[in-house]
């Protein structure tokens, strides 16, 4: 009697094996961040171990939170959309009588509109190129770089009026701040001339004896 549940465990256990061999890939038509106004497509391609199609399998695209039916063809199964500006959650969730449910990890597609993507894209690339001219003079950037930072933070997450913002706000280099260093210099040379003033009265001193 053992023999048949021994059997039955084993053929049980193969089945399961078999049931999780099933690898899912993900993909989308158009890099994220992308400008607004073009359909992104979605990929899920959903193969047994050795990458052929999976009889009656189908697969949705969730986009946040919102189940979308995929086609399929082969083993590709596909998903488009015109999504609006802002930051997406998206990933594959794919299955069939014969295998075990599997989904993708949730990625994330950004949408950008083009007139301000372009405005605090620019803001950005200006303000970095201020940032290494500032190091270069030797001004204190610590604050400047955080606020850099968090606008590129602001601008990967879709919140474009607080990329503005930071980067509006935040005198990166401003003039003031160089005219406070060039006056420090000055209060440095002031001494420094005095003291070269004083040695060359001495020495002529000393040459008139």
């Amino acid at each position: 009697m053992k023999f048949p549940a021994l059997l039955l465990l084993m053929l049980s256990l193969a089945s399961l094996a078999s049931a999780s061999a099933t690898q899912l890939e993900t993909s989308s038509s158009l890099e994220s961040p992308q400008i607004y106004g073009g359909a992104v497509l979605f990929t899920c391609t959903y193969s047994d171990a050795s990458g052929a199609p999976i009889p009656e399998a189908k697969c949705s695209v969730i986009i946040d939170g919102r189940r979308n039916t995929a086609t399929g063809q082969g083993a590709d199964f596909t998903y488009g959309e015109i999504l609006g500006v802002g930051r997406h959650s998206w990933y594959c969730s794919c299955s069939s009588p014969s295998t075990i449910a599997q989904e993708s990890p949730p990625q994330v597609h950004i949408v950008l509109p083009s007139q301000s993507s372009s405005e605090v894209a620019t803001a950005i690339m200006e303000a970095e190129e201020q940032l290494e001219a500032a190091k270069a003079m030797g001004l204190d950037t610590s604050d400047a770089e955080l606020a850099l930072e968090e606008a590129k933070a602001a601008l990967e997450q879709g919140d474009f009026e607080l990329a503005n913002t930071l980067l509006s706000n935040e005198d990166l280099f401003s003039k003031e701040q160089e005219s406070d260093r060039i006056s420090d210099l000055g209060l440095l040379l002031i001494p420094m001339l005095l003291l070269g003033l004083l040695v060359l009265f001495v020495l002529l001193f000393i040459l008139r004896k």
